[in-house]
């Protein structure tokens, strides 16, 4: 399973990104996945976008993504 694919599993339903256990694995494997893979910060913020757009109701409360992309980058830095 590729990074894309983890990110999809990190925030199910619009919860926080990788906020519980199994998610926070998720959130690392996607995180390590899309590093060894060459990915930036700015690609995996646009998956992480993407994914709320999938899964947030509409319209997006783009507080609420601001909120997930911010969460990624503290993970990612990590």
């Amino acid at each position: 399973m590729g990074w894309r694919e983890l990110v999809a599993g990190t925030m199910p339903t619009g919860a926080p990104f990788g906020v519980h256990p199994n998610d926070q694995k998720r959130a690392k494997e996607s995180i390590k996945s899309a590093k060894s893979e060459g990915a930036t910060f700015s690609d995996f913020a646009g998956q992480v976008f993407t994914e709320c757009h999938k899964h947030l109701s509409h319209p997006i409360n783009y507080d609420t993504v601001s909120a997930q992309i911010e969460r990624a980058r503290e993970m990612w830095g990590k």
